[in-house]
């Protein structure tokens, strides 16, 4: 990555982020849905079946966006643990948030 643009990314508004990736909604929508996933993976890891990761994820998105989302679109700079940085990145995406469990869930059974 240039070094001027990954200036300008870092000093960026989080919620200015996506369009200066010049990400269309469907791209936003699609990588959140990664990001989404990559959080599910991490969550399931006990072999829970696709409704109660997206419970978990569902509980998880909730702390996020209440607790640390706030913070971090105020600057602050925490260290987050794989699943909050994967959740920090969908949110990045602007895309709307999903947070209900059966959409969650419909998400995760169309992968």
């Amino acid at each position: 990555m240039p070094a001027d643009l990954a200036a300008t990314l870092l000093q960026a508004n989080p919620a200015d982020l996506p369009a200066l990736l010049g990400l269309d909604r469907a791209s936003r929508t699609r990588r959140r849905n990664a990001a989404l996933g990559r959080a599910a993976e991490l969550l399931s890891g006990d072999g829970c079946g696709a409704w109660i990761t997206a419970g978990r994820l569902a509980a998880a998105i909730e702390r996020f966006e209440r607790a640390l989302w706030p913070a971090l679109l105020g600057g602050a700079r925490l260290e987050l643990s794989e699943i909050e940085q994967a959740l920090y990145e969908a949110f990045l995406t602007g895309a709307t948030p999903v947070t209900c469990q059966r959409r969650l869930f419909e998400l995760l059974r169309a992968d």
